[in-house]
C-alpha cells in the first residue's frame, strides 16, 4: 500500500508555506536565503566593477579562496563584507528585517 503524501498536487509555494510554520525549518530557510543573496550581491558588484577573484583578492588585502567563499555563498563574515565593501567603493549596511 502506498504512503499518503499531503504535497501531493500542492504547488511549491503551498508547501513551502507549510514547511515555514516550523521554527527550526524556518530559520535554516533565512539562513540559506541570506546566504545566497550575499553571493548573488557579491559576485554582480564584481562584475559590474571589472574585477576578477585575483584583483579582489588583492584589493581586499586577503586571499583568493576567501574571495571564492564571499562568492559562492558559503559562511562569510561581516569583516570580509565590510573588506568587500571598501575594496569595491560600496558601503557595507546590514538589516534585520
Amino acid at each position: 500500500m502506498k504512503k499518503y503524501n499531503p504535497h501531493r498536487g500542492s504547488s511549491f509555494s503551498e508547501f513551502l508555506k507549510e514547511e515555514l510554520k516550523d521554527p527550526e525549518f524556518r530559520r535554516e530557510f533565512e539562513k540559506a536565503t541570506a546566504e545566497i543573496l550575499i553571493g548573488q550581491t557579491v559576485r554582480r558588484i564584481a562584475k559590474e566593477k571589472g574585477l576578477s577573484v585575483r584583483k579582489l583578492a588583492a584589493r581586499m588585502k586577503t586571499s583568493i579562496s576567501q574571495v571564492r567563499r564571499l562568492m559562492t555563498d558559503a559562511n562569510v563574515t561581516v569583516e570580509a563584507l565590510a573588506r568587500f565593501a571598501a575594496a569595491t567603493g560600496k558601503r557595507l549596511s546590514i538589516q534585520l528585517l
